[in-house]
């Protein structure tokens, strides 16, 4: 049966009888009210009915109620401290004693053990005590209640990507500030960061004002297990933990872009996360570590300010240098944060001590081969009567032993013409990316090599979607060019997907009928692998020190780059 009625909290509250027992369900749904956030809109199977608590009543039919995830978590919250209250857990010592209730016969089922859902037993009167259930007149008087979640968040999928992004590096700061210089130490689990009213009431305040909703439960275990792992991670340094700031945005932030990055732009960078990829700040002695700071851009730039592999210009040397020594006297941490998708969060320090770097100098990945070769589909289908390629994008594989870094190149848009991204992943790692690699880095990288290529025709890489072609004539012109590149391509083992090289120009032209942005970007694409596969496989400033410097260009690893915390 589907849920297609909706309840208000007073109509579910009517339902429950005025006689025994009555008053006592009545306040319980009250408090589920509050603590829900006064959520207002409960989807249930049928009309809401309860069974007389004063009488005997056989094989109660299961109530079922859907509602946003977020609800159930607080429901399930709210169950786990009221000790009058029964909470059913699947596989629990209590199970085969629930089963005997009446509400579970027929195809009331109880539930498998990985199901959201959250069941309240709700004696019929107030005064039940465990051993209750054992007695025949009491079960047959439960009334089993099933709160079933419905998917993501209500509010929260209403949400933009860039303000839950916003939202959940906000709530990480909430929670730091509070277990660390407040009064939430130690917290065992989630439920206990949950617990802490001053902390709660922050983060819903936070989700209320975005999303219009609390904060669920998801977001709260992320954040106990980004800062179980900051603890860990501030526990292996010397001295105190005397943070004053825990922003993500504010006055540090603010001078960082504004001057560092901004329009006084000292650094010569473009886009804060081209210099660290921080997301909040932990920071102590605020003004004075901005003077300081200040000072260092003001003064005189000596030495190269030309991008050659890992060397950069001597201002930002000296910039980083002092953020380096800031940080190892947890002064000013930078932290970034990456959805953790597994039991535990991990960390990192980046970028902090000359034996992160001596390591960066030793290490070389190499491009990957046989299920990880590179792969540019050059394969179409058909959809909705119209010619369009498999895929928008390319992928160029590096590995470092059992380690594999999937680069993603596409399109910084898949509706427009536009210039290429590269992005990478961490296989291993779910869907957190290990950022994207900047794209004037990389095309510097490709002029410090382009001395190093056994086939010179491809050293030059126009990184301008505007060189490439768009129209069917300006195809048409580029028919050899296209053949040619697909055949050097295939001779270094991409893959095309089964398409022949001299097919190659066929099937763009084909999607560039309906698509001429993605058939743009393919073919700048395909420009992209041959000029990086045409770099000597051996000899200095061979084709693995340039994966290697790709490598760390996306995971923001090098003296180029700020120092931060990496939790993920």
């Amino acid at each position: 049966m589907a849920f297609n009625n909706i309840h208000t909290n007073q109509q579910i509250k009517n339902g429950f009888p005025a006689g025994r027992g009555g008053k006592f369900s009545r306040d319980r749904w009250t408090r589920i009210a509050q603590m829900t956030g006064n959520y207002n809109q409960w989807f249930l199977e049928e009309n809401f009915r309860t069974p007389n608590f004063a009488g005997k009543q056989n094989k109660i039919k299961m109530i079922k109620i859907k509602c946003p995830q977020h609800i159930v978590d607080s429901i399930n919250l709210l169950y786990n401290k009221d000790v009058r209250w029964k909470k059913f857990l699947p596989g629990g010592t209590s199970q085969n004693t629930n089963t005997k209730f009446e509400a579970y016969k027929g195809a009331a089922k109880p539930p498998s053990e990985g199901d959201l859902y959250v069941d309240t037993m709700w004696p019929w009167t107030s005064e039940w005590q465990p051993s209750d259930n054992t007695r025949r007149d009491v079960k047959e008087r439960y009334q089993i209640i099933r709160f079933i979640a419905s998917g993501k968040t209500e509010g929260s999928a209403k949400v933009s990507a860039a303000a839950m992004t916003k939202l959940q590096e906000t709530g990480s700061a909430i929670v730091f500030r509070h277990v660390i210089i407040g009064n939430l130490k130690n917290p065992k689990n989630a439920i206990d960061i949950a617990n802490h009213k001053p902390c709660r009431e922050e983060l819903d305040r936070e989700w209320q004002s975005v999303a219009g909703v609390p904060c669920d439960m998801g977001w709260i275990e992320n954040f106990f297990k980004q800062q179980k792992a900051l603890l860990a991670a501030l526990a292996s340094c010397s001295g105190s933990n005397q943070f004053e700031e825990f922003q993500r945005d504010g006055d540090f932030m603010k001078f960082i872009t504004d001057e560092w990055i901004g329009s006084k732009n000292p650094s010569g960078i473009k886009g804060k996360d081209n210099w660290n990829p921080a997301d909040i700040w932990l920071i102590k002695n605020q003004n004075q570590h901005i003077r300081t700071l200040r000072s260092l851009m003001s003064s005189p730039a000596t030495g190269s300010t030309s991008f050659r592999k890992r060397l950069f210009a001597s201002k930002i040397d000296q910039f980083n240098a002092k953020m380096r020594q800031l940080f190892k006297d947890k002064e000013i941490w930078g932290v970034s944060l990456k959805l953790v998708t597994q039991k535990e969060a991990k960390w990192e320090f980046v970028n902090v001590d000359d034996a992160y770097f001596a390591s960066l100098e030793s290490k070389q990945f190499k491009l990957g081969t046989g299920s990880y070769k590179p792969v540019c589909k050059l394969s179409t289908e058909t959809k909705e009567g119209a010619e369009i390629f498999t895929t928008q994008d390319s992928i160029l594989w590096v590995v470092d032993g059992d380690a594999q870094y999937k680069f993603q190149v596409k399109a910084n848009t898949s509706t427009k013409r536009d210039n290429l991204k590269y992005e990478a992943t961490q296989k291993g790692f779910g869907a957190a990316r290990l950022g994207k690699a900047t794209a004037e880095y990389v095309e510097g990288l490709i002029t410090a090599y382009r001395s190093r290529h056994f086939n010179p025709k491809y050293k030059d890489f126009e990184k301008s979607n505007s060189e490439y072609p768009y129209t069917g004539d300006e195809f048409l012109e580029w028919k050899d060019k296209i053949t040619e590149m697909a055949t050097f391509l295939d001779k270094q083992g991409v893959d095309l997907d089964g398409v022949k090289p001299e097919d190659a120009y066929n099937r763009i032209m084909g999607a560039q009928v309906n698509t001429p942005h993605v058939a743009n970007s393919k073919v700048m694409q395909m420009a992209w692998l041959c000029t990086i596969l045409s770099i000597h496989k051996d000899g200095d400033d061979n084709i693995n020190e340039f994966l290697t410097d790709l490598v760390f260009m996306s995971k923001k690893e090098g003296k180029q780059y700020g120092p931060f915390l990496k939790l993920y």
